[in-house]
């Protein structure tokens, strides 16, 4: 519940923040960021189920992504809220001792920003060399090499930061390495945002110490969609409401008190909207459609729980009967992929 008070993710910012010729060098990035606040909307306690064809899955006593055979996991992160806004990806993460380099060229790989039109990628190759590239519809381009200054641990731990600005942009951190693209070939130097889902796909087993994907907003602008959380969300510490199924308990035992099918905040935040068929969605908004993770329910019991964008199902999701998962997988436009 505490999270759910604390982190909005769903925060618009209608100016570019980081248009070009605002920018005169890397300093400004600098102080930009400073002026913005760092808001989490993925880390460890969110993942969920590991696609893969060969049994991968995630380990969360250990924290550890884990395969056998060599065959390849799928780790589907939340999608981003917003182009217009920086985001940052950080992991720390130690490979463990089940990785062949004979059987595949890369221990890890991580797709940022991804849509149809292509994506941002992070490789870990079997030299321990990391690539970062852009791929769009004209084919790959090669944006940054770090093979000289710092490489992959294979035997510990490692750490690596990256942060794409809306203008393209980019900041990368590789253990002791660090680098912004201002400073490399004018060709180099930026990265187009292209869409909004994430995942890394993994070929051995990685113990995860950090994962978290984050947004930067604005100081004024995040204040204000926290006074905006209305009285009944606000209530729930008073009210020493736990679930979301309690919420929809109390808000029909009170109807009266309500002029709104909505508890919280259903147009930018986390709200609860009470259907007159029945129908029930918690979890998180944009622009009064679902953005995000969220809950169907049909009479209170959970049918749905997963990602939504722009209101419909989209990403990692699961369908449940009688207390049964009868569908877990990826949907896209609010339709399963894989039936």
């Amino acid at each position: 519940m505490k999270k759910l008070l604390i982190i909005i993710v769903s925060i618009t910012i209608s100016s570019n923040l980081f248009a070009q010729k605002e920018i005169i060098n890397k300093n400004s990035y600098l102080e930009k960021i400073k002026e913005l606040r760092k808001i989490n909307f993925y880390n460890l306690n969110d993942i969920q189920e590991i696609t893969s064809d060969c049994g991968a899955f995630f380990n969360k006593k250990t924290n550890t992504l884990s395969t056998e055979n060599e065959c390849r996991g799928k780790l589907w992160m939340e999608n981003l809220r917003d182009l217009n806004t920086p985001y940052e990806f950080e992991m720390t993460f130690t490979p463990l001792s089940n990785y062949d380099p004979q059987k595949n060229t890369h221990l890890v790989q991580i797709f940022l920003g991804n849509s149809p039109s292509g994506f941002t990628w992070i490789g870990f190759n079997k030299s321990g060399e990391v690539l970062i590239s852009v791929r769009n519809q004209e084919g790959w381009t090669d944006k940054l090499k770090v093979i000289k200054t710092d490489k992959i641990n294979f035997n510990k731990e490692n750490h690596i930061k990256f942060i794409h600005f809306p203008d393209g942009i980019f900041y990368v951190e590789l253990n002791s390495y660090s680098r912004w693209s201002y400073d490399l070939p004018l060709a180099s130097q930026k990265i187009p945002l292209i869409g909004l889902s994430n995942r890394i796909s993994f070929y051995s087993d990685i113990k995860l110490s950090q994962l978290d994907l984050n947004l930067y907003h604005k100081e004024d602008e995040f204040i204000t969609k926290m006074q905006n959380l209305t009285a009944n969300m606000q209530a729930d510490r008073l009210l020493e409401i736990e679930s979301d199924m309690e919420r929809i308990k109390f808000r029909n035992s009170m109807k009266m008190l309500f002029d709104s099918p909505c508890y919280g905040n259903c147009k930018n935040g986390y709200g609860i909207y009470d259907y007159s068929n029945g129908m029930q969605y918690a979890g998180y908004w944009e622009n009064e459609k679902y953005q995000g993770k969220g809950i169907l329910y049909n009479d209170g019991i959970m049918y749905y729980k997963g990602s939504f964008e722009k209101g419909e199902m989209n990403g990692y999701g699961e369908v449940y009967k009688d207390g049964e998962t009868i569908y877990k997988g990826q949907w896209k436009n609010g339709k399963p992929e894989n039936k």
